[in-house]
Formats: C-alpha cells, structure tokens, sequence
C-alpha cells in the first residue's frame, strides 16, 4: 500500500484540480463563467446579423425584456427586472410558447449596450428580438403610483410586422405583486393570441408568498447579473435567499427549467449559417459549471484522484 501523501507533495495537476473544484462551487464563478459563455455568443450573433433569414423565426418565440423604471428608482428598477423574470417563466408554462432564456437576451442587450440605458423601447426591441430569435418581445415599464402602489405598462413588439400591441397599463398595491403579475401574464397571453387550459392557469395563479424585500434584493441580482457583475449578483442572491429562501429556490428552479427547455437562435446563427437560423434546436443540457457541488462531492472527487509520487 502507497503511504498516505501529505498536502505539500501534491502534484501540481492535483493541485490545479482542487483549485478547479474549488472555483466551480462558488456561486460567483458559477455565473461568471454562464455569463462570458453568452457574451461570446452574443458577439458572433451580431457579427452575423446580416446573414439572419427573420422570416424563419418561429411565431411562438417570445423574449420578455426587463421593465424599465425611473433612473435611480432603489425599488422600481430591480422590480422591473423581478417582474420580467416572473413573466419569463408563466410564459414558458404553455407549448405554444417558446421562451428565450434570459442570460442570452442580457448578453444581447450588453453588446448592444442597451443595459445601461435600462430600457428596451419600440425601436430597439426589433433588433434584440432578431439577434436572440423572438418573433415577438414583451416590453414594459414600471412607474411610481400612489404611496402604496404601482404602475406597470407592457406591449408586445412584433419583429417581422413592426406593430406594437398595448397589453395593459394598471396600478397594483406592492402589497398584491404577485396577484398583480399573474393578471398581467394573462394579458401578455390574450395579447400573443394563446389560448391556456384550466391547469395552466392554476400553475401561473400559484405563487409561493414572498416579502418584498426579498423580491426587490432577487431583482437586483437580476439586475447586476445582466451588467454582468457576477460576484454582486451572487451576493444579492444570497441575500435574497436570506429574506425568503422558498421564493429563491423556487426562481432557480424555474430558470433551470426555463433554460433547458428555451430555444435561442444566437449560436445557432454562427454555427450553422442563414440557411438553418432560428430552427428549432434541442433542450441545452445542464453543463458542469451550472451545477453547485456540494463539499461532500468535492471529497469523492479528491479521493478518487490517483497520487502518484
């Protein structure tokens, strides 16, 4: 039997690996590393844009920006951000929609460096719904209304005809949020002309509750991760996790199922040429840097590696 190797006789290449594992359990790195992947994406996307064919764009591809509020607004901003997230996945519940997922569309909108400006309008949302492969983009805008209550206005975008649909402009009390989005995901739905069965009305009608601040600290995360500050949107995240632990898992269930099911055309314009945009491609699988590794499995894994002298 070997003896036991200490810690500073390890091979280099043992070292580089703990190094490895360790990086990829940090939320942080995690992101970062989601975030460079759709950036470089996103750049071939645009460096492609002459070659999209638009009309194979497929009449249930839909993206949801998110909704602009006033500059500075500490409240409004990231929950136009949350709102857009929460409609993201109501969207995804039906088979007649294919929804684009929202790391491709924020890496979009930082090429076009639209994020700073907070805001996707009737004239920018063509182009975005173009490059990401949505025939049609929800926008929208969250305004101050009473003390105690908001204003949200959204409208659908379509890419190919050029319209602009008013879905609704209503105020709801911050108090009933999630009552308040629900009715406002029926409305983007009457708006894209789909029809929902009884059980996907009760799935979007579902919300786990959720206080406020853990809402408003969840849609900064949104907010930082599509600037694409990976290490502030983790620490948001956590804190929004610290506030209301069920609503947070329940958004990264609902953006893994969103993300492996979403149809994106941005790789596929680099890839496979004008004659193959926007076709429908198969669900992305889950890849090692998206999946957290608990301390447990980092152990099987050192344990498993040979040492040799």
């Amino acid at each position: 039997m070997r003896p036991v190797t200490s810690a500073r006789s390890l091979p280099a290449q043992l070292l580089l690996l703990v190094t490895a594992v360790a990086c990829a359990s940090s939320p942080a790195a995690r992101r970062a590393t989601v975030i460079a992947r759709a950036d470089a994406d996103a750049r071939r996307a645009v460096e492609s844009e002459e070659r999209l064919n638009v009309s194979r764009i497929p009449p249930g591809a839909v993206s949801v920006t998110p909704f602009s509020a006033p500059v500075g607004d500490s409240l409004l901003r990231p929950l136009g951000y949350a709102l857009a997230d929460l409609l993201v996945t109501d969207l995804s519940y039906s088979p007649a929609l294919s929804v684009v997922e929202r790391h491709r569309l924020d890496a979009i909108m930082r090429e076009l460096e639209l994020v700073e400006q907070g805001r996707v309008d009737p004239q920018t949302a063509p182009r975005v719904g173009r490059l990401v492969g949505a025939r049609r983009v929800v926008i929208g805008e969250v305004t101050p209304g009473s003390a105690n209550d908001f204003v949200v206005r959204a409208r659908v975008v379509d890419v190919i005809a050029g319209t602009v649909t008013d879905v609704t402009t209503a105020s709801a009390p911050f108090a009933r949020l999630f009552e308040a989005q629900s009715e406002l995901t029926f409305r983007v739905y009457e708006a894209l002309g789909v029809q929902l069965s009884p059980a996907e009305r009760a799935r979007i009608e579902a919300r786990a509750t959720a206080q406020l601040a853990a809402v408003v600290a969840y849609g900064r995360g949104l907010e930082a991760e599509a600037r694409g500050d990976a290490t502030a949107a983790a620490d948001f995240f956590t804190e929004a996790a610290r506030l209301d632990a069920g609503f947070v898992a329940q958004r990264y269930q609902a953006d893994a199922r969103v993300g492996a099911t979403a149809t994106s055309a941005v790789g596929r314009v680099v890839d496979l040429g004008v004659n193959a945009v926007n076709q429908a491609g198969p669900a992305r699988v889950a890849e090692a840097a998206d999946v957290p590794l608990a301390t447990s499995q980092i152990l099987t894994l050192l344990l498993t590696v040979r040492i040799t002298p």
